[in-house]
């Protein structure tokens, strides 16, 4: 029955989906179908069984669980029920036009940042045109989130990474953009259209008053509010 009413549910087998070994920008042509299939996924999220009960992977939760690794261990994500519902309620907190984010008061060692930081993930690889933006108690504080950020998209698929408009290791932004090409043929075809880039933007900001004052955020994470 749960299969007729989800028809994308697959079996819980407790371990995350095995990349395909022969998988690499030359045979990608190969593995189309694999590839629209991720992406559905990190777009629409995944419904699996647990214990007979059919459970909904949210499209962020899915990316950190299956692609986005954690730079504190060089791993992905274990499943946490618990962790699960926070990915809920943070996708009901932006889904609503009523509201206006989400204050999480926490324990230590919760996952909240983790959360977080797939949601900014999922939504900047994927997103046009917007800005998101991280502070913290210190600046260091924020470069160090923005750091967890930027190794989670460093070590996406390459079929997951945008056109990054400078370096992907840049430790205060990441911009996906058209790279600058000032060659003589570049300038010869006089092609200054960024209609076929995402023109998004993430980075982090000392904890100040005037930080992001009057910058349009799509997403934006104040990690250790309460301490700031």
């Amino acid at each position: 029955q749960a299969k007729t009413l989800f028809p994308y549910t697959t079996l819980f087998r407790s371990r995350r989906p095995e990349f395909p070994k022969g998988l690499t920008p030359e045979t990608e042509d190969a593995y189309v179908d694999y590839i629209m299939e991720e992406f559905r996924r990190r777009r629409e999220g995944l419904w699996i069984y647990i214990k007979d009960k059919p459970v909904w992977i949210t499209p962020a939760h899915y990316l950190g669980l299956t692609h986005n690794k954690m730079l504190d261990t060089g791993n992905y994500k274990e499943f946490r029920w618990a962790q699960c519902q926070m990915y809920y309620f943070a996708l009901a907190c932006i889904v609503d036009p009523r509201s206006y984010g989400e204050l999480f008061v926490k324990g230590r060692r919760t996952g909240f940042t983790e959360v977080t930081i797939d949601f900014l993930v999922n939504d900047s690889t994927s997103m046009k045109n917007s800005l998101m933006g991280i502070t913290s108690k210190t600046g260091d504080d924020a470069q160090e989130a923005f750091l967890k950020y930027s190794y989670g998209v460093q070590n996406l698929p390459f079929f997951f990474q945008p056109v990054v408009k400078g370096k992907i290791d840049d430790r205060n932004k990441m911009e996906f953009g058209k790279v600058s090409e000032n060659t003589k043929e570049a300038k010869k075809k006089r092609d200054t259209s960024t209609d076929d880039y995402l023109n998004t933007k993430v980075d982090w900001m000392n904890a100040t008053t005037l930080a992001y004052d009057s910058k349009r955020l799509k997403r934006y994470l104040c990690d250790e509010g309460g301490k700031r």
